[in-house]
């Protein structure tokens, strides 16, 4: 199975490699494949992950991601949040760091990640609805993003080298 064969049929793939240089390391032996089909990389943050608190330590990951993957960044999703925790508060609180953010790297804001237990109405917010998309290394962000994705009606393959993280 090959994630360069449902790009070249013209799907969306979606490879998660995690939040670090490990996982970019990974992409970085794909990085001719990438490049050659085009892409947009997707840099994800969250201001209540311990290690991205500040847009700066944020934005010192991502320049190590596109260091070891020779790829650049080319927009961000803002994916804070508590999981189970989450309340429409704390999604308010995390617009100014993601302005902070698009002001440090220069990059623009895709949307900002909403799940539909939180009441929430705003320009720039998306909810995981009525996707199709094949998730390529589906760790624990892969696989919830396919989670709420198939709970809103999307379909998605979940593809990792580990059977037991993708089966049912």
């Amino acid at each position: 199975y090959s994630v360069f064969e449902k790009v070249k049929r013209g799907e969306t793939c979606i490879l998660d490699v995690g939040g670090d240089g490990l996982g970019a390391t990974a992409l970085g032996f794909f990085n001719k494949e990438i490049t050659d089909f085009g892409y947009e990389m997707i840099y994800v943050i969250n201001m209540y992950r311990p290690i991205t608190e500040t847009p700066v330590d944020a934005y010192t990951i991502m320049q190590e991601i596109e260091q070891k993957s020779r790829l650049k960044c080319t927009c961000f999703v803002n994916n804070s949040n508590l999981g189970k925790f989450t309340r429409k508060e704390d999604i308010e609180d995390s617009f100014a760091y993601a302005e902070d953010f698009s002001a440090l790297s220069g990059l623009n804001i895709k949307f900002t990640s909403v799940t539909d237990e939180i009441p929430f109405s705003s320009d720039g917010v998306f909810k995981m609805k009525n996707i199709e998309c094949a998730i390529y290394g589906a760790g624990s962000l892969g696989t919830v993003l396919g989670a709420y994705i198939t709970k809103n009606g999307g379909q998605v393959d979940l593809i990792n080298r580990n059977k037991a993280h993708v089966e049912i």
